[in-house]
C-alpha cells in the first residue's frame, strides 16, 4: 500500500465500462496508483472473448493485460436495480470511462449528459469510433476500421502493394492513450475550477492524429505521404528471418556501429545526425544489410527460457 500511495493518480477512482475500444484507458490510469473499478455486465465483458488465450482455452490475454491493476464487479445497468447502484458509485467516483454507443445510455438515465447534471465533478470520458456527433456517429467500427478511416492503412505497406492492417489493436490503443491523456488533463483542470466536464474521444480522429505523421504533414504543409513500406525504417534480411531498425539518436547509432564493429566507413561524425545518415542511406544499408546476413543472435537466460522463447516463435509462426 505504501508504494500505491507514492503513485502519482493515488486516491482517484475511477469507474471504466469501456469495452476493448477503450480498457487500455483505465489500466493506464491504474498503472498510475489510480483505483480502477472494472464494471462488467452480468455475462462479463465481451472482451474477454478475444484472442489470444492462455494456453487453458479459456483466459483471453488481451482481457489480462488491459484490465490488470483494476478491481471488478459486475452489474446490470439495464435494470433499475443496477442503474441505482451505479449512481451511488458515480457519486464516490472522479472519474467514469464508457465506450458505449452514442445515445445508448440516455433511455436507462444514464447518458453522460444526464449523469454530469447528477454528478457535476464527474469527469467523463466517452470513447466511440467516430465521436459522439457527426455523420459517423451511428456507423459500425472496429480496430480495423478504426485503423483505415484514421489514415494508417492508406500508408501501411509497400507502394506497389495493396495496403496492410498493423498487427494487435493499434487503433484502439491509440484511442485509450489519448482518453487517459485527456482524462488527466480534466482532472487537473477540475483542482482549478471544481468542475467535472464531458470528454468525447474518437478511435478514428486519435489514429490520425497520433499514430502515423500524414495527417499532420497535410494539415500543415499541404504534403501528400504515400505509402512507402518501411520508410525511414529499413528492414533487413537475416540468417533466419528479418530484422527491422529504428536508430534515431545519436547513441542508437554509435551503439549499432560498436555492435558491427567499428566499420571505418561510418566513422564521419557527421552520421551521428539522423538526416545525414538518410542522406548516405544506401552506403549505410548495404553496410548494416551485410552485417545482419552473417551475425548470429544470441539469447540470453536459461536452457528453460530459450526453449519457451522458442516454441513461442514457432506458434506464432515466425520460423
Amino acid at each position: 500500500m505504501t508504494e500505491l500511495r507514492q503513485r502519482p493518480l493515488a486516491g482517484l477512482r475511477v469507474l471504466d465500462t469501456a469495452d476493448d475500444l477503450g480498457e487500455l484507458c483505465g489500466r493506464i490510469l491504474a498503472d498510475l496508483g489510480a483505483d480502477v473499478i472494472r464494471v462488467e455486465p452480468p455475462t462479463g465483458a465481451l472482451s474477454r472473448d478475444l484472442p489470444p488465450f492462455h494456453p487453458d482455452g479459456r483466459s483471453s490475454l488481451s482481457f489480462a493485460f488491459r484490465n490488470a491493476g483494476k478491481r471488478g464487479i459486475r452489474l446490470d445497468l439495464s435494470s433499475a436495480e443496477g442503474a441505482k447502484a451505479f449512481h451511488q458509485l458515480l457519486g464516490r467516483a472522479d472519474v467514469w470511462v464508457e465506450s458505449h454507443p452514442p445515445g445508448s445510455l440516455a433511455e436507462g438515465g444514464l447518458g453522460p449528459e444526464a449523469v454530469l447534471e447528477r454528478h457535476p465533478s464527474l469527469v467523463i470520458t466517452s470513447i466511440t469510433h467516430f465521436g459522439q456527433s457527426g455523420p459517423h456517429r451511428g456507423f459500425v467500427g472496429t480496430d480495423m476500421i478504426g485503423y483505415a478511416m484514421g489514415g494508417m492503412l492508406y500508408r501501411a505497406g509497400a507502394p506497389h502493394r495493396p495496403p496492410v492492417v498493423a498487427p494487435g489493436a493499434q487503433a484502439y490503443d491509440t484511442a485509450s492513450i489519448s482518453a487517459a491523456f485527456a482524462t488527466l488533463t480534466a482532472v487537473f483542470q477540475r483542482l482549478a475550477d471544481g468542475r467535472g466536464q464531458w470528454l468525447d474521444i474518437s478511435v478514428q480522429e486519435a489514429t490520425a492524429n497520433l499514430a502515423d505523421w500524414s495527417v499532420p504533414f497535410y494539415s500543415t504543409l499541404k504534403n501528400y505521404a504515400h505509402r512507402d513500406g518501411a520508410g525511414s525504417y529499413p528492414v533487413f534480411r537475416c540468417t533466419d528471418g528479418w530484422i527491422r531498425l529504428v536508430v534515431l539518436a545519436p547513441h542508437q547509432w554509435r551503439a549499432l556501429r560498436a555492435w558491427m564493429g567499428e566499420p571505418e566507413e561510418l566513422q564521419d561524425p557527421n552520421l551521428d545526425a539522423f538526416i545525414h545518415r538518410m542522406a548516405n542511406r544506401d552506403r549505410i544499408d548495404s553496410l548494416i544489410q551485410r552485417f545482419f546476413e552473417t551475425v548470429q543472435f544470441e539469447v540470453s537466460g536459461s536452457a528453460a527460457d530459450k526453449s519457451q522463447l522458442a516454441a513461442g516463435i514457432q506458434r506464432c509462426g515466425l520460423r
